[in-house]
């Protein structure tokens, strides 16, 4: 008769009495190559048997003396590490966008009233076509790759993003935002569930690559926002010289 004890959420030891048989210890769970077992102080039992189509299972052969065999799922430290540098690299990127947005508050000019910066922003927004293009055909392209979530995400922050005059401030928010709710979704729903690694671990945080892929077109969408603001920049200037040279051949 074995006695076994739960150590922890993904352990176990199992007590073999004396004078034992040789027999097959089986755990039920799904087989992975992640669960080992070994004998307390002794070697490993090695890779898990599939048994009954689905469990894991180890042949054990005491040698007659009382023995101790601790079941371990071992890939659960990686996942926890994981975790830790997806948190440490969050911080990271939320303290270089916070030192970003702080170095170009320093170093940006004077140009001129609030009024006068107004008519500034409204001046170099692209045109309202030119705009309605660019949601559309981001939406587009963020439901082609994440679906009808992703598309709406998508085309609110570019519609932001083009209205306003601080739209790397914008789509910095929406990045990092999504990145927050991506780890604090990994992080707490493996911190209560306890989902073991395995080909089946990923489905548990479906909505974790649909937040990922908004960080990744909020990026986009600055590229894009800046583009368009630039090309509009450039051709104002350029009409402005024109004007101003025509003015002194006259």
């Amino acid at each position: 008769m074995l006695d076994w004890t739960r150590t922890g959420e993904l352990s176990y030891r199992v007590e073999v009495p004396a004078g034992s048989d040789p027999f097959w210890l089986v755990l039920g769970q799904s087989l992975s190559a992640g669960w080992s077992a070994k004998v307390a102080g002794g070697p490993s039992l090695g890779a898990p048997t599939l048994i009954d189509g689905f469990a894991n299972g180890w042949w054990v052969q005491p040698d007659g003396a009382p023995m101790t065999i601790e079941i371990a799922w071992t890939p659960q430290r990686t996942v926890w590490i994981a975790l830790l540098v997806s948190g440490l690299w969050f911080l990271l990127l939320l303290g270089a966008a916070i030192a970003s947005l702080w170095v170009r508050r320093r170093r940006a000019d004077d140009v001129g009233t609030p009024a006068e910066c107004m008519s500034l922003a409204r001046s170099v927004r692209p045109p309202l076509m030119t705009s309605l293009w660019t949601v559309g055909g981001l939406g587009l392209l963020g439901a082609a790759l994440g679906g009808t979530g992703v598309a709406i995400a998508t085309m609110a922050i570019t519609a932001v993003a083009l209205r306003s005059r601080r739209h790397t401030l914008v789509t910095t928010i929406a990045a990092v935002g999504s990145i927050a709710m991506v780890v604090t979704l990994y992080v707490g729903l493996q911190w209560r569930r306890h989902y073991p690694m395995g080909v089946e671990w990923p489905s548990g945080f479906l909505i974790a690559h649909q937040l990922a892929l908004v960080a990744v077109l909020s990026v986009v969408v600055e590229l894009v926002v800046r583009f368009l603001v630039r090309t509009k920049s450039q051709i104002a200037n350029d009409a402005s010289q024109s004007n101003d040279g025509s003015t002194l051949t006259r």
